[in-house]
């Protein structure tokens, strides 16, 4: 490929990834889906049809920043977790296991108009986590609860 060619050719798929992630950043929390669960029993998502996979959405009283902000304090306080993701209606963070470093994904969605965390927590790696990512959720669930009548 010569070089005229090779500019018009990185133009023509930079320039449109480029508009869709700036588009992508204007979303509402209505649009936004949470990644599937596959098949293996090693995901939760409050997305998900099948009872399996299906945990409860977080809900909230306060405002949206305060209930933000309270999550994020939650997720800095736990340890090997590292925020990946910090939108204005969407979180995702990694936390990794302490024997061998395995990471798992949480995802949070915002909806303030009916007060909603979508949340979803899933391995990377892996088949079966023992109910770790379900148990870690309703772990943050409670904490921000607790956390959240304090405010």
């Amino acid at each position: 490929m010569n070089q005229p060619n090779m500019f018009s050719a990185i133009c023509s798929y930079t320039f449109p990834l480029l508009f869709f992630l700036l588009l992508a950043n204007q979303v509402s929390s209505a649009s936004l889906k949470l990644k599937t669960c596959p098949d293996s029993p090693n995901c939760v998502s409050s997305q998900a049809q099948d009872p399996a996979h299906h945990i409860k959405p977080f809900t909230y009283t306060s405002t949206k920043i305060k209930a933000k902000k309270t999550i994020l304090a939650i997720f800095h306080s736990t340890p090997r977790t590292r925020i990946v993701v910090d939108e204005e209606n969407f979180n995702h963070a990694e936390i990794s296991s302490s024997l061998f470093g395995f990471i798992d994904d949480i995802q949070f969605i915002w909806s303030e108009k009916d007060k909603t965390i979508q949340i979803h927590s899933s391995s990377r790696t892996g088949y079966w986590d023992l109910g770790k990512n379900r148990s870690r959720l309703e772990e943050i669930r409670k904490r921000f609860e607790t956390e959240s009548r304090g405010n």
